[in-house]
């Protein structure tokens, strides 16, 4: 039986909100649903989905091609760019658009979240870590207990050091023919 009082658009189904919820008309092609406490029904654009956000979260309409999500404790839900992936960021940390062909990966406490140039990979560092970004062709790894990160040049590839271990950039190796000696 349909409620009295509400007329939808073509294609979409009415459903009861809960306690609190105002009931609107979607538009062509939009599915209504039931929202939690405290929140507003708001009319998606095309191609989104509407989700149930949780407490104290804000329904945004998302680029086309993109998902919304549930973002955690006090995080801001922003729109990602085209082809880009919104994931959920740890307690206090916020959301950034990365540039294309770049991943978002979710730090861990105290880090914070860089855009990595193309064709670079974001990793986590260790506790007390500098997260940078590597040039063309450069990895980007953990160092160890007081290592310094430093960006490569084109094809170097970043070691860590062990423990009370010197770098030996600086030394370099002469190679003498076979079967002499130096005195």
């Amino acid at each position: 039986m349909e409620p009295l009082g509400v007329t939808p658009g073509p294609g979409a189904r009415l459903v009861t909100p809960g306690p609190g919820a105002r009931q609107v008309t979607p538009g062509p092609g939009a599915r209504h649903v039931k929202p939690g406490p405290g929140a507003r029904l708001v009319t998606p654009g095309p191609g989104a989905r509407q989700v149930t956000p949780g407490p104290g979260a804000r329904l945004v309409t998302p680029d086309p091609g993109a998902r919304l999500v549930t973002p955690g404790p006090g995080a801001r839900q922003v729109t990602p760019g085209p082809g880009a992936r919104h994931v959920k960021p740890g307690p206090g940390v916020r959301l950034v658009t990365p540039g294309p062909g770049a991943r978002l990966v979710t730090p861990d406490p105290g880090t914070r979240l860089v855009t990595p140039d193309p064709g670079a990979r974001l990793v986590t560092p260790g506790p007390g870590a500098r997260q940078v970004t590597p040039g063309p062709g450069a990895r980007q790894v953990t160092p160890g207990p007081g290592a310094r990160l430093v960006t490569p040049g084109p094809g170097a590839r970043l070691v860590t050091p062990g423990p009370g271990a010197r770098p030996m950039e600086h030394l370099v190796l002469t190679p003498y023919p076979c079967g002499t000696t130096k005195n």
